[in-house]
C-alpha cells in the first residue's frame, strides 16, 4: 500500500469544474493503492454518500471535507461528528452568500484545516512579508482546528521552488506542511474534459482536442519526488486521526402535537370506523392487528402526520387522489381517510405495506392536485416549523444525447451531424451501450473518423452531473431542525433543500414523505367545479359512484382521455381487447399492461368473455387464479 492520500479530490459534484464522477474516484485509488482519500467539493457535500459507498465498496479509509471559498482557499475535514456538523452548517451559510472568516473560525471544532498555500491572499503576501493581522488570524485558525496544515501543490519547477519559500515560513512559525495537490480528473490527458466543462459551463467555443496537465491521480513516485516524507505521511496522519461514522441515524420522526400518539392512534381509527357503520369482527381484528404492528414499530406519529395534512387538503378543497401503492392495503389509512379504499373489500394486504420483518420505513404517497402541491408543503412547514422540512435534491448528469450537443455546440460542428448521431441513439442508453447495442448508431460511427470523434468527445463528458433540481414529490420532515444534522442549501425563498438524494436519506433516519403533484386531479376538481356552475348540482370528488355501467361502457370504448394511467395509446388499446365491465376490471388492465403479464392481454380477454376455457395449472391455484381466469397477473 503507497502511503499518500490525495485530500483535494475535487468531484463533478463541483458543478463543471471536474471530469471525476465518484465511481472515477474510487477506481483511481484502488488502481494506485493509495492509503485512502478525501472529497473537498468546493462549497457543498453532495458527494458525500456516494463516495463513502464506493470507497467502502474498496475497502479505503475516507474523509469528508468542505472547500470554504474565501479570499485564502480553505479546506476543512470533519474529524469527528462535531467536525461533520461543523461542515454541514457552513456548507448551508456558503449557499446564503453569507460565509466570511469569522464565522469559519467559530466552527472549526472537531475539524482538521488546511490553507492552500499556492493561491490567495497568502501567496500574494509571503513574498512581501506578512502584516501582524494576518499572522495572528492564522495562529488563531490554528488553535481552534483540532489540526491545522499549510498545503502544498507543486506541479512545475517555479512552484517547487515556492514550496521551499512556504516550507521556510512554516518552519518559522511552527506551523506543518502537507501535500496537498488538486485533482480533478483521472488521466494526464484528461485535463481535455476540463476544458470542454469550462466551455460548456461559460458557453464558450473551443478548438482544443488534446491536452495534458498536472491534476491527475499520479503514480506515488511521481509525489515521493514532489513533496518530502513527512508531508506524505501528514496526508495519513489524518486519515488515522478521523473518529467518524457517516452511517447512523441522524433523522428523528416527527412527534405530532398529542400527548400520547399511540392512544390517539387507536381512538381515531375506532372512532373512524363506528363513524363509517363498520363495526363487524373481521374489520375490528383487522384493526388491532395493524395497529398492534404499528405501534411495535413506532410509527404512530407517522400515521398521524399523513392523516393531519391529508385531511387539511380534503378541508380546503384541495383534491386528494384515494389512494395509492401498497398503503391501499392498510385498514387503518383508509380509517383515517388517508385512502378512499377499504382493503378488505378487495383483498389486500396489509403486510405487504408493513410488518415486523420490514427494515424501512413505510411509504405512504399521496397524490395532491398538481396547483395545490406547493401549499401543502407550504402547510407542513407553517404547521411543524420551516426548519424541519426540507425538499429533496435531485441532480441532472449529462446524458448521452446532451453530451452530443453540447460537444456540438462549443466545437462548432454542424448542427445535422450531431442530429444524425442523436438520432440513432435512444434515451438511457451510455455512448458505450448504443455503440454496442444499436447498429445504426455503430454503422454511422464507423463511416467517418470525424463521427468517432464527436464521439469520443462527447463521452469525456457523459455521466458527470451537470446541475442541481428539486425532487419532484419528495420532502423530509424531521423533529429537530433539518440544518443540523443534515447538509442543506437554502433556496430564494429561504425553504431548506436537502443535499443528499432520496436513496441517501433513510439510512441516516430522516422521514421522507411524497407529496405526488397529478394534473388529472386538478382536471376532476375544475369539473366538478363547471357542474355545480352551470347545473347546479355539489358533488363531492370522495363520493362519487363508480359502479355505474355507463362508466364501463365508456371506458370499454376506448375513450380515455384524461384518465390516470388509462390514457395512453397502448393503454386504449388494451382496453378496448379487455372491454372492462366492472372497477376490478381496471384494478387488472393496470396490472396486466407491463412487461410480462401484457402477452396474455389477448388470453385474458378470451377467458374472461368466455371464448375459451379456463384452465389453472393446478387445482391448488384455482382459489388464486379464479379472480383472474387463471392467469397469473400480480
Amino acid at each position: 500500500m503507497n502511503r499518500f492520500v490525495p485530500l483535494r479530490v475535487i468531484s463533478g459534484y463541483t458543478f463543471l469544474q471536474s471530469g471525476l464522477t465518484i465511481e472515477k474516484i474510487a477506481d483511481s485509488i484502488k488502481k494506485n493503492d493509495y492509503y485512502g482519500a478525501g472529497l473537498a467539493d468546493v462549497g457543498v457535500l453532495y458527494g458525500c454518500p456516494s463516495f463513502v459507498s464506493e470507497m467502502e465498496k474498496i475497502d479505503k479509509k475516507y474523509v469528508l471535507g468542505l472547500s470554504i471559498p474565501l479570499e485564502d482557499s480553505f479546506v476543512i475535514y470533519a474529524k469527528n461528528e462535531e467536525g461533520y456538523r461543523n461542515l454541514i452548517y457552513l456548507s448551508k451559510i456558503i449557499s446564503e452568500e453569507k460565509i466570511n472568516i469569522d464565522e469559519l473560525s467559530s466552527h472549526l471544532s472537531g475539524t482538521i484545516l488546511v490553507l492552500e498555500t499556492n493561491y490567495g491572499y497568502f501567496k500574494e503576501k509571503l513574498a512581501e512579508g506578512f502584516d501582524d493581522r494576518y499572522l495572528h488570524l492564522l495562529a488563531k485558525l490554528s488553535k481552534n482546528a483540532e489540526d491545522f496544515y499549510l498545503g502544498l501543490e507543486v506541479t512545475s519547477k517555479d512552484e517547487f521552488a515556492y514550496a521551499q519559500e512556504v516550507r521556510g515560513f512554516a518552519f518559522n512559525y511552527s506551523y506543518k506542511t502537507i501535500a496537498f495537490p488538486r485533482i480533478r480528473y483521472q488521466k494526464k490527458e484528461d485535463a481535455l474534459i476540463l476544458a470542454i466543462v469550462d466551455a460548456v459551463d461559460k458557453d464558450e467555443k473551443i478548438d482544443v482536442k488534446s491536452l495534458e496537465g498536472q491534476m491527475y491521480f499520479m503514480p506515488f513516485e511521481n509525489y515521493q519526488k514532489i513533496y518530502t516524507k513527512q508531508e506524505l505521511e501528514n496526508t495519513c496522519y489524518i486519515l488515522d486521526e478521523v473518529d467518524f461514522k457517516f452511517r447512523q441515524k441522524r433523522g428523528e420522526i416527527t412527534h405530532f402535537p398529542v400527548e400520547n400518539a399511540a392512544e390517539t392512534l387507536r381512538n381515531d381509527v375506532f372512532n373512524s370506523l363506528k363513524e363509517k357503520g363498520i363495526n363487524d369482527e373481521i374489520h375490528l381484528e383487522r384493526a388491532k392487528k395493524e395497529l398492534e404492528v404499528i405501534c411495535s414499530m413506532k410509527y404512530e406519529d407517522y400515521f398521524l402526520i399523513v392523516a393531519d395534512y391529508v385531511n387539511y387538503a380534503k378541508n380546503n378543497n384541495i383534491v386528494v387522489g384515494p389512494g395509492r401503492g401498497s398503503a391501499a392495503g392498510s385498514l387503518v389509512s383508509y380509517a383515517l381517510g388517508i385512502t378512499e379504499v377499504d382493503p378488505l373489500e378487495y383483498d389486500l394486504l396489509f403486510e405487504r405495506f408493513l410488518n415486523k420483518a420490514r427494515k424501512t420505513m413505510p411509504d405512504i404517497d399521496v397524490d395532491f392536485m398538481d396547483i395545490a402541491r406547493e401549499d401543502m408543503v407550504q402547510y407542513m412547514r407553517d404547521k411543524y416549523g420551516e426548519d424541519k422540512v426540507a425538499t429533496i435534491v435531485t441532480f441532472q448528469t449529462i446524458q448521452a444525447k446532451q453530451a452530443l450537443r453540447d460537444v456540438g455546440r462549443i466545437y462548432e460542428i454542424p448542427t445535422h451531424y450531431i442530429d444524425m448521431l442523436s438520432k440513432s441513439i435512444t434515451d438511457k442508453m451510455t455512448l458505450r451501450e448504443a455503440y454496442k447495442k444499436l447498429k445504426t448508431f455503430r454503422d454511422l460511427v464507423d463511416s467517418d473518423k470525424y463521427f468517432l470523434e464527436i464521439v469520443s468527445l462527447a463521452s469525456k463528458i457523459e455521466g458527470l452531473p451537470r446541475q442541481a433540481g428539486q425532487h419532484a414529490a419528495g420532502i423530509i420532515l424531521n423533529d429537530k431542525p433539518i440544518e443540523e444534522v443534515l447538509p442543506v442549501t437554502v433556496d430564494f425563498n429561504g425553504n431548506y433543500i436537502s443535499q443528499y438524494e432520496k436513496d441517501y436519506l433513510e439510512d441516516q433516519g430522516f422521514l421522507k414523505m411524497d407529496f405526488l403533484a397529478l394534473r388529472n386531479l386538478t382536471t376532476i376538481s375544475r369539473c366538478l367545479d363547471l357542474i355545480k356552475e352551470n347545473k347546479g348540482i355539489e358533488l363531492s370528488p370522495y363520493e362519487i359512484p363508480y359502479k355505474d355501467e355507463n362508466i364501463f361502457k365508456t371506458i370499454a370504448k376506448g375513450t380515455t382521455a384524461g384518465i390516470f394511467q388509462l390514457e395512453s395509446s397502448g393503454m386504449k388499446n388494451a382496453t378496448k381487447i379487455i372491454k372492462p365491465s366492472c372497477f376490478e376490471d381496471i384494478v387488472v388492465l393496470l396490472a396486466i399492461f407491463r412487461p410480462g403479464p401484457m402477452d396474455n392481454i389477448k388470453n385474458y380477454a378470451k377467458r374472461k368473455n368466455g371464448q375459451i376455457k379456463v384452465t389453472y395449472l393446478n387445482k391448488e391455484l384455482e382459489k388464486i387464479l379464479a379472480p383472474t381466469y387463471g392467469i397469473l397477473i400480480y
